[in-house]
């Protein structure tokens, strides 16, 4: 079973109906997302804006419906230049075309 069926079977009152011939069916309520964290993005970082590139290609392979991302957005957040760098990295983000939501890290 993989992890979108387990996820699925939890939150589903007919568990009958995700299971055929050993395979899931696919179902409408069924939610693809991808959770990512530590991408680091600044403009003043190409090494990391780099890595992101490989990152979005296989985001877009795993075609999810939602990317979560769970912090460390950016390198220089806490840095006084934070709003230029947050805009920098919610660009990339917003160039996915996936609906996404980051959890910023506390201080």
């Amino acid at each position: 079973m993989n992890f979108f069926a387990e996820c699925e079977l939890l939150h589903t009152p007919d568990r009958r109906r995700l299971f055929g011939c050993g395979r899931v069916l696919p179902k409408a309520a069924l939610m693809r997302i991808v959770q990512i964290s530590d991408t680091h993005l600044s403009r003043d970082k190409p090494l990391f804006v780099d890595n992101w590139a490989l990152l979005a290609a296989w985001i877009a392979d795993q075609d999810p419906d939602l990317v979560i991302h769970t912090g460390d957005v950016t390198a220089d957040g806490a840095r006084v230049e934070a709003e230029l760098t947050l805009g920098f990295s919610a660009h990339l983000m917003d160039e996915l075309g996936i609906r996404w939501r980051a959890v910023p890290r506390q201080p």
